[in-house]
């Protein structure tokens, strides 16, 4: 695996919101990127390999 690819703990430093509901909006834009996010890194890493080419 390439050193590049490290993970971000953005939901670590974020604080829990356990008193109020998030809004579903929200949760649907988080789970986006959450899903999107390694897709992505994948995906560049195997175009600089030259997969895709």
């Amino acid at each position: 695996m390439s050193s590049r690819i490290e993970a971000k703990p953005a939901a670590i430093a974020m604080p829990l919101q356990k008193d109020r509901q998030v809004s579903p909006l929200r949760m649907k834009i988080t789970l986006l990127i959450a899903g999107f996010g390694p897709l992505l890194a994948i995906g560049l890493f195997l175009q600089s390999k030259g997969f895709f080419g």
